[in-house]
Formats: C-alpha cells, sequence, structure tokens
C-alpha cells in the first residue's frame, strides 16, 4: 500500500511509498486521527523516503495536503 500510517503513543508517522494521490494522504490522515487509540494533540511524522510521486506534484498540492 502507497499510503501508510502507524501510531505511537502521540506520534502520528505516515509514510508514502511508490505512486499515490495526494487525497491518499488526507485520507491516511483522517483515519489516523479517527482512531480510538489517538490521543486530542498529536506529533505527525511524513516519511517521503520512498514516494515516486512527491516529485510529480505541484506546489499547490503539496500545500493543500
Amino acid at each position: 500500500m502507497p499510503v501508510t500510517w502507524s501510531l505511537d503513543e502521540d506520534l502520528v508517522q505516515i509514510n508514502l511509498e511508490g505512486h499515490y494521490q495526494p487525497t491518499d494522504i488526507i485520507d491516511a490522515f483522517l483515519t489516523a486521527l479517527a482512531d480510538r487509540r489517538c490521543p486530542q494533540e498529536v506529533s505527525l511524522l511524513l516519511d517521503t523516503t520512498g514516494s515516486l510521486s512527491l516529485d510529480l506534484r505541484s506546489p499547490r498540492q503539496i500545500r493543500h495536503v
């Protein structure tokens, strides 16, 4: 799966790998926040190391996400 997330205490980590759509990132983030284990305040780590899509996105798309 190109966009995955994990929760470690108050850290939401979203991993981007391969090809994906900007909405996939938003969906993963909202899903993580809706998880019953997720606290009210969280830190976010966005790992783009394996992304093959980031360099194809416009600045506007990146800002939107």
